[in-house]
């Protein structure tokens, strides 16, 4: 998909932590993007909402559709606490709207 002279390139990802990651990875590789936007859903966010802060930790509420159910787990081990964006996220939340 093209928006304005922006190429954009979807793709869903598996509900599970490691599957996930795996694919994420072959994608980044596969189409060397400039950006990546994740989006996701959440039983309790009712409208799209952009996370600004990510932490380099794996809980989970409930288990993946793998069954797999996280506590405490590392990401990567070589990389700071916590990852924050560097983009305009209310500027997002409205184009995406």
């Amino acid at each position: 998909m093209v928006i304005g002279n922006i190429s954009v390139k979807g793709i869903v990802l598996p509900c599970t932590y490691y599957g996930a990651f795996e694919k994420l990875k072959i994608a980044i590789v596969n189409h060397s993007p400039t950006a990546i936007i994740s989006m996701g859903l959440s039983s309790s966010v009712h409208r799209i909402r952009i996370e600004t802060t990510s932490k380099n930790i794996m809980n989970g509420k409930y288990p993946d559709a793998n069954g797999y159910f996280p506590e405490g787990v590392l990401i990567k081990r070589d990389a700071s606490e916590f990852l924050k964006v560097n983009s305009n996220s209310q500027k997002i939340v409205d184009i995406l709207e």
